[in-house]
C-alpha cells in the first residue's frame, strides 16, 4: 500500500483530505497534473487504503507515472519512491469489498414548492421527473437537508443515492451516499439504465442530463468511467455518446468510443454545434434529440 499522505508531505505537494467538493473518506486529493490547467480543484486522488491514485476528472493514471510528473524525476526512480513509501500491502479495492444489504437514505418527502420551483426555473416539469426518476425532496433537517433526493437503481433495486442542493449557497452542490454505505457502488452502474427496453442508448455524464434527455439516456456519473460501466454499455448494440463540450470530457468520450468499438458495440460521439452540456438544452431540442437517435 503507497502511503500519499506522508509522500506528499516529505515532497512539500499541496494536497488536502478536506475539500468538500471532491474529497472523499479514506482520500487525499491533489490538484491532478493532467487536467488542472483547464479546470483547477482538488480532482486527483490517492486512495489510501487501496494504493492508486484515479482523478475525478481524467480518470486513473499508472502510480509511478503520476509520481514521475508531480516529482519531475524519471520513471525508474518514480519506482523506487513508490517502494519507499509503499508497506506491501495492495489494500482492498472496490470490487472486493464487503457491501451492505440495506441502504439508508434520508429522511424523503414530496417535492416541497421550493424545489418544484428549483426545477421549473431550470425547465424541467416536477411532476414528470419524481413519476420516471422517483426524486424527491430531503427534509428540512438532518446531513442532507434542503436538497433533491435522487435514488439510484441497479437491476430495479435502490443500490445508492446522490442528493443536489436548491440553493447556491450549498456546498457541496452533490452530496452523495458515503461509498461504505452503499449496496452496490454507483460507479459500477449505469443511471438510467433499468428503463431501457430496446438495444440502443445515449450516454451522458450526470443524472441531471438524464433528467434532460428523458428515457434512453444512461449517465456514468462524471467523465471518469469505470470498467464495469464499458461492460455494461457493451451489452447495447449502438450507443451514442454526448458528454460535456470542455476538452477533458471530448478526450474520455474519445477513450470510451474505443474500448466499446472493440467489443462490437457501435458506437458515435455527437456534440452541440453551440457547445451546449446537455442540460442546457431546451427540452424541445432534447425530445427532437432522442426521437431522431433511439
Amino acid at each position: 500500500m503507497f502511503d500519499a499522505k506522508i509522500f506528499l508531505e516529505h515532497y512539500g505537494i499541496a494536497h488536502t483530505n478536506k475539500d468538500p467538493k471532491h474529497s472523499r473518506t479514506g482520500w487525499v486529493q491533489i490538484k491532478c497534473p493532467y487536467c488542472q490547467g483547464s479546470h483547477g480543484g482538488w480532482h486527483g486522488g490517492f486512495c489510501i487504503s487501496g494504493g492508486y491514485y484515479t482523478c475525478w476528472r481524467c480518470g486513473g493514471h499508472w502510480l509511478p507515472k503520476v509520481i514521475a510528473t508531480i516529482t519531475g524525476v524519471g520513471l525508474r526512480e518514480a519506482k523506487e519512491i513508490v517502494k519507499q513509501y509503499s508497506s506491501g500491502d495492495p489494500g482492498p479495492r472496490f470490487k472486493t469489498r464487503k457491501y451492505l444489504d440495506k441502504l439508508k437514505p434520508p429522511e424523503t418527502q414530496p417535492l416541497t414548492p421550493i424545489a418544484r420551483k428549483y426545477l421549473e426555473n431550470r425547465g424541467y416539469d416536477p411532476d414528470k421527473l419524481a413519476a420516471i426518476w422517483e426524486i424527491k425532496s430531503t427534509k428540512h433537517t438532518g446531513d442532507y437537508s434542503f436538497r433533491i433526493f435522487i435514488p439510484i437503481f441497479h437491476n430495479r433495486q435502490m443500490v445508492s443515492f446522490t442528493t443536489r442542493g436548491i440553493s447556491s449557497q450549498q456546498n457541496p452542490k452533490y452530496k452523495s451516499c458515503p461509498d461504505d454505505q452503499e449496496i452496490y457502488h454507483h460507479k459500477f452502474c449505469l443511471y438510467g439504465a433499468d428503463k431501457i427496453e430496446g438495444d440502443s442508448c445515449l450516454a451522458i455524464e450526470g443524472p441531471t442530463d438524464v433528467w434532460r434527455m428523458g428515457v434512453g439516456a444512461v449517465a456514468t456519473f462524471g467523465i471518469k468511467y469505470s470498467e464495469p460501466q464499458v461492460n455494461l454499455l457493451s451489452k447495447f448494440k449502438r450507443v451514442f455518446l454526448l458528454f460535456d463540450p470542455e476538452d477533458q470530457a471530448q478526450l474520455q468520450a474519445d477513450k470510451l468510443s474505443y474500448q466499446l468499438s472493440a467489443r462490437g458495440t457501435e458506437c458515435q460521439i455527437l456534440t452541440d454545434d453551440k457547445g451546449r452540456d446537455p442540460g442546457e438544452l431546451e427540452q424541445q431540442e432534447a425530445d427532437e434529440i432522442m426521437r431522431s437517435l433511439l
